[in-house]
């Protein structure tokens, strides 16, 4: 793509993307079903304008499912490609060093997003400060309490979620994902927020705030990758030196509210110390350092949803510290955009 740009050709590209082979169809099998389902269609004489939907409704029936399922992988593998080349089309020649899994690799990465957030510490009141987003990161399945985390993956197993493969795991969302605003459009109202305590890397401080991993529910059955991807992800525009409750990490506390029609209900609380501290996180994700670098944004964990996940129609959260006396608080409204087909 970057040499199609450098010759400033005019013509169009083309990108081949397999989808998954365990869900790959031969050919043949293909063409046998579509030959009876186009049979079957002549001889129940199906217009024009329904013929679409029948073969494929009637495909489906005749494959046993399998060419949903493989529409459902293509769409995956489309979605997760446009991603990664979004992403890479918005990185510009300076290089950032690589962490975590992509240590080793010559990556070029650039900031896509600025932050301009507020510290609040107990020496200076509000002080503003820019946060150039290099890297964005969802930490996943950060649960100490093993039973607790547990929870959590039964209730999105009740959704259709598959299990991780491990614990904890580091998804990459496109930095421009971040926001401050009070308001986000989401594609259908298949979606919900969580609450999570966000790490924040200055080029010379580790900051602490608030953040909602709002997600795709409905995606994120086949794709949590994807699911990551698919919704903006709102923070409190305020923040914390993280310095200041370092000390007393696991008294601090994090809550959510759910509003539909007007009626408020507390959707999470729980102690931070539900999930791994920052350190433990950090070491893992870079292969062992103890600091993120400069830019890196990343979600820690988040706590299960009392009487299980489900969407709203808007989300508030708050981090709390009962031993500073403070908090940090954000709500945001979701707008529901309409699913065309």
């Amino acid at each position: 793509m970057r040499r199609h740009g450098e010759l400033a050709l005019s013509s169009s590209m083309v990108i081949v993307n397999p989808i998954a082979e365990e869900c790959a169809i031969a050919w043949q099998e293909l063409e046998g079903w579509t030959a009876r389902a186009e049979a079957d269609a002549a001889a129940e004489k199906v217009g024009e304008k329904d013929i679409t939907p029948y073969l494929l409704k009637r495909i489906g029936e005749l494959s046993g499912g399998r060419t949903l399922a493989a529409n459902q992988a293509l769409a995956t593998a489309n979605a997760g490609l446009a991603a990664r080349i979004a992403v890479a089309l918005r990185r510009i020649s300076e290089p950032q060093k690589p962490q975590g899994k992509d240590k080793g690799k010559d990556i070029r990465m650039a900031a896509r997003t600025t932050l301009r957030l507020a510290v609040d510490s107990g020496a200076i009141k509000t002080k503003p400060v820019e946060i150039a987003v290099a890297a964005a990161v969802i930490a996943g399945w950060t649960g100490r309490d093993v039973a607790k985390m547990e929870e959590h993956i039964r209730e999105l197993e009740a959704l259709g979620v598959k299990r991780p493969a491990a614990t904890p795991l580091f998804y990459r969302v496109a930095a421009a994902r971040l926001t401050l605003a009070d308001a986000i459009e989401a594609s259908g109202d298949q979606s919900s927020g969580e609450v999570e305590f966000v790490l924040i890397q200055g080029n010379d401080s580790l900051y602490v705030g608030a953040g909602s991993d709002h997600t795709d529910r409905e995606v994120e059955t086949y794709g949590i990758t994807v699911a990551k991807q698919m919704c903006d992800k709102p923070m409190s525009r305020e923040v914390w030196p993280y310095e200041e409750v370092a000390t007393h990490w696991d008294e601090l506390i994090l809550r959510s509210w759910a509003v539909t029609a007007g009626a408020r209900r507390l959707y999470q609380e729980g102690s931070i110390k539900a999930m791994r501290a920052p350190g433990d996180l950090i070491s893992r994700y870079t292969d062992g350092a103890d600091t993120l670098a400069p830019g890196t944004v990343m979600f820690g964990g988040t706590l299960p949803a009392i009487g299980g996940i489900q969407p709203a129609e808007r989300f508030e959260f708050e981090l709390e510290d009962p031993v500073l006396g403070r908090r940090i608080s954000h709500g945001y409204d979701i707008v529901t955009l309409a699913i065309a087909g």
